[in-house]
């Protein structure tokens, strides 16, 4: 088998590397090296309601109509160059052709006739070996498919095929599903929630995939949180987790290295005079009793020389 050594170019391990963008690019600058042949009655900046055909380099063609013949002309170009599949039959005739021609049939001034005259056409050269339309109809493609029947089919996902089962609180499986959804065609909910989390059931029951040996897969654990609309702080935490954040903290008081917070310093609100008027637990509930910001309070108190803010006095208690 061959090797690379340091004799190899960087750029070609990096082409072999990246082959499927190479040929992608590739196959996107032999589209742009092949010919479009235009009408030579078309004059710039001159619109034309006609029927056109567009002819391939194997003879296969295509008929159809357009109120503006050149846009659509430029539009058949600017798709086949960029790969756009409009019409399966014409890609792979454009593929194996070098230059496409484009030749009007008919100019027809009144739109609709233009239709009438198109579905004619095409009727005419429906059904023969060379004719590329998929439609025999000009109004509609109705019931008609679009891609091509003979392409292979794409794999369906594979995690859809791993084995599940219906398991206990102990774990112990108690029924098999091939995959997913015969699960949920059983059941009719959704089961794929319990293999993220180990606290989610549906309708009561516990789901779980199986691995290659038949063995259960454990779902981790995850405390979730719970909103709560009445809460003071819109948020109440789920009990394994509130359990878990004790342990946790528990485990800090017990290290050396632990500091406790810092508790809230009480404020005294006091008259010019220095009569006491009030004490507030803290400066944030000082400031929510005169709906300032509490950053904001505790600047305008440090700014004044007397610590003078409101009309009052404040003072550390």
């Amino acid at each position: 088998m061959y090797r690379f050594n340091n004799e190899v170019p960087a750029i070609v391990e990096l082409i072999l590397i990246y082959k499927g963008a190479f040929e992608l690019v590739l196959q996107r600058l032999f589209y742009f090296m092949k010919q479009f042949v235009f009408p030579p009655e078309l004059k710039r900046g001159e619109t034309c309601c006609a029927v056109y055909k567009m002819i391939f380099d194997c003879g296969s063609y295509y008929i159809g109509s357009s109120i503006n013949i050149k846009q659509r002309m430029w539009g058949w170009k600017f798709k086949l160059e960029n790969g756009i599949d409009k019409n399966y039959r014409v890609t792979e005739a454009f593929k194996q052709s070098n230059t496409v021609r484009f030749e009007i049939i008919e100019v027809i001034e009144d739109p609709v006739i233009r239709c009438l005259r198109e579905e004619g056409y095409i009727k005419i050269n429906f059904g023969k070996p060379l004719c590329l339309n998929i439609s025999s109809s000009a109004f509609t493609n109705e019931n008609v498919k679009h891609n091509n029947p003979n392409k292979k089919k794409r794999l369906p996902n594979v995690s859809q095929y791993k084995p599940v089962a219906q398991v206990d609180g102990i774990g112990q499986i108690i029924e098999t599903y091939i995959n997913v959804t015969e699960a949920m065609k059983k059941h009719g909910k959704r089961i794929t929630d319990c293999f993220s989390d180990s606290s989610r059931k549906v309708k009561g029951m516990i789901f779980r995939r199986l691995d290659n040996e038949g063995n259960v897969i454990p779902a981790p654990f995850i405390a979730k949180v719970k909103k709560e609309r009445k809460s003071r702080f819109g948020y109440k935490i789920s009990n394994a987790a509130k359990k878990r954040i004790l342990e946790r903290n528990a485990i800090k008081r017990q290290s050396p290295d632990y500091t406790p917070p810092k508790q809230a310093k009480k404020i005294i609100q006091m008259n010019i005079d220095g009569t006491v008027v009030a004490t507030h637990l803290s400066i944030q509930a000082a400031a929510r009793l005169y709906n300032v910001d509490a950053r904001n309070f505790k600047r305008q108190i440090n700014k004044s020389p007397r610590n003078y803010y409101k009309g009052y006095i404040w003072k550390y208690a």
